[in-house]
C-alpha cells in the first residue's frame, strides 16, 4: 500500500495560521478537551503535516506544553539549537518543532548567530523535500542543491585528509557511525555498575541474543557488577535466574531486580496484607511465600501483574473487585512483550481494558522507568548514578530512566524498538546499538 502524497497547502502563511486556529477550535494545553480536534486531524483537513500544523498554532500562539514553552523560552535567552537539544536531550529537528515560524530563516532576529541561521534554514528545507515533497532517497541532493542555488546557504570546501569520516545512506551505516563517533562509548567502561534488561536485550522467547552472554561474562571480568533489571512479573526471580542459566549467563536471585519486588516492598511497608492478585499459578505461589493473603473477597488491595494465563473471567473477576473502591496497584506498564514472531500483549494492555471497563488506572507502578527499582542496590554498593548504565530495548521504560540524571543509557534495537521508531521518538539514548554485543565490541572481545 503506497503512502499519500502530503502536499503544500495553498494560501499565506497569515492564511494557514487562521485556518489552522479555525479547525482547532481551541488552544492546545495540557488541559485540552480530548474531544476537540486532535493535531493529527486538523493536519489532515489543512493537508500538511502534523509537525507543521503544531509551528502554525504555536505561530498563532494557540498551542502550549511544557515542552514548547521550555524551548521557546531557552531561545529568548540567546541558547542555540544545539545546547536547548542538548539540554532537554531533544534532536535538533525536534528543537525546531516548538518554535513558532517567526524564527525561521526567513524572519530571523538580526541578533541570531550565522550558525543558527543556517541550522533552521537546513531543517525547513528537511521539512519541506521529506514531510511535504515526500523525497526520502536523495533528499540530501535534492536539499543541498536547491539552498545553494537560491544563496540560502554558504559552505566552503573542507580538506578532510586524516580526518575521520564516515559517510551514512543506512541505518547500518548510522549505528557504525555511532559507535565510531560517540564519545559516549568510550564512558561505558569507566561505569562500575550495569543494570540490563532482559526480554529483548538478553533473550527472546527464551532463546539468547547473540553476544549477549559473552557481553555480560565479559564486563564481570573487568570487575563490573552486573543486575538483570527485568518489569516482567509473570515470572519469579527463582525462573529468571534458571532461564538465565539455561542461556549461559549466572545470575543469582539478588542480582535480579523484578517489578514485583518493588510492589511487594511496597505494599509490606503500607501494611497491605490482603490482596486481590491478577497473576498466574507461580507468581501467586511467589506472593503467598512471601507472607501475602490472596483474598478476593475482602482484599486491602489489588494488584495486578503480567498474567500470561489471563482468562476472560479472570479479568471480570478481578475488574469486578476493582469497582469497589480499594486500592489498585500494577507490577509495571509495558504495553508488549517481544517475542521472535513479534511483540504480544504486556500488561500495559491488560491496564488498559481495566481502565476503559471502570475508568481507575493504579494508584501506583512499580517497574521501570522508576528509579526506586535501583536506588537501592546504588546505596548498598556506595554508588550513584554516575557509577551506573542502564542497558535496554524499551524507549519509555529502559531508556526514560536516564532522563535528568547522570546515568549513560544504552538502547539496544534488538527488542520492541526498531530504528524508525527511534529516530521519531523525542526520547533519547546516549548510545544507540544494533544489540549488547555491540556495547563492548571496541575492546575487541566479541
Amino acid at each position: 500500500m503506497s503512502k499519500k502524497k502530503i502536499t503544500d497547502p495553498e494560501g499565506s502563511m497569515e492564511e494557514l495560521i487562521a485556518r489552522a486556529v479555525e479547525v482547532a477550535q481551541a488552544p492546545f494545553t495540557p488541559s485540552r478537551k480530548p474531544e476537540l480536534p486532535s493535531l493529527r486531524s486538523i493536519a489532515e483537513q489543512l493537508g500538511t503535516t502534523v509537525i507543521r500544523t503544531r509551528k502554525l498554532l504555536i505561530t498563532a500562539g494557540y498551542f502550549t506544553s511544557p515542552t514548547a514553552t521550555t524551548v521557546q523560552r531557552m531561545k529568548g535567552e540567546g541558547k542555540t539549537i544545539e545546547e536547548i537539544g542538548a539540554t532537554l536531550r531533544l534532536k535538533p529537528a525536534a528543537v525546531y518543532g516548538y518554535l513558532p515560524y517567526e524564527n525561521l530563516a526567513y524572519n530571523l532576529p538580526q541578533t541570531t548567530s550565522n550558525a543558527d541561521r543556517h541550522i533552521m534554514t537546513i531543517l525547513e528545507a528537511m521539512h519541506q523535500i521529506i514531510d511535504i515533497q515526500m523525497e526520502r532517497n536523495q533528499w540530501t541532493e535534492v536539499m543541498f542543491d536547491q539552498l545553494f542555488r537560491n544563496g540560502l546557504i554558504e559552505a566552503m570546501p573542507l580538506d578532510i585528509k586524516g580526518e575521520a569520516w564516515y559517510e551514512i545512506d543506512t541505518y547500518e551505516d548510522l549505528s557504525n557511525a555511532e559507535m565510531l563517533f560517540n564519545s559516549r562509548m568510550h564512558e561505558v567502561m569507566n561505569r562500575k555498575v550495569f543494570f540490563i534488561d532482559k526480554d529483548g536485550t538478553i533473550s527472546l522467547n527464551n532463546k539468547s541474543i547473540p553476544g549477549a552472554a559473552e557481553t555480560i561474562n565479559f564486563l564481570r571480568e573487568q570487575g563490573k557488577k552486573v543486575y538483570i533489571l527485568s518489569n516482567n512479573s509473570s515470572r519469579t526471580a527463582f525462573e529468571h535466574s534458571r532461564s538465565l542459566k539455561s542461556l549461559g549467563i549466572e545470575a543469582a536471585v539478588d542480582e535480579i531486580i523484578l517489578s514485583t519486588d518493588a510492589c511487594m516492598h511496597y505494599l509490606i511497608s503500607n501494611k497491605l496484607n490482603r490482596i486481590a492478585l491478577l497473576a498466574n499459578d507461580a507468581v501467586r505461589d511467589y506472593f503467598e511465600r512471601r507472607g501475602f493473603e490472596i483474598d478476593d473477597q475482602c482484599p486491602e488491595a489489588a494488584v495486578a501483574t503480567y498474567d500470561d494465563t489471563l482468562t476472560y473471567q479472570k479479568l471480570i473477576k478481578f475488574i469486578d473487585v476493582i469497582r469497589t473502591g480499594i486500592p489498585y496497584y500494577a507490577t509495571h506498564i509495558d504495553l508488549v512483550y517481544p517475542t521472535e514472531r513479534g511483540p504480544i500483549p504486556d500488561i500495559g494492555c491488560i491496564i488498559d481494558m481495566i481502565t476503559r471497563s471502570t475508568g481507575k488506572r493504579p494508584l501506583l507502578t512499580f517497574g521501570k522507568p522508576s528509579l526506586e527499582l535501583i536506588k537501592p542496590i546504588l546505596a548498598k554498593n556506595s554508588m550513584g548514578f554516575s557509577d551506573a548504565v542502564i542497558v535496554g530495548d524499551r524507549l519509555y521504560t529502559d531508556i526514560a530512566m536516564g532522563l535528568g540524571n547522570e546515568l549513560i543509557t544504552v538502547l539496544v534495537l534488538s527488542g520492541e524498538t526498531n530504528r524508525d521508531e527511534y529516530e521519531f521518538s523525542q526520547i533519547r539514548a546516549d548510545i544507540v546499538v544494533p544489540s549488547i554485543a555491540y556495547l563492548v565490541k571496541d575492546w575487541g572481545q566479541l
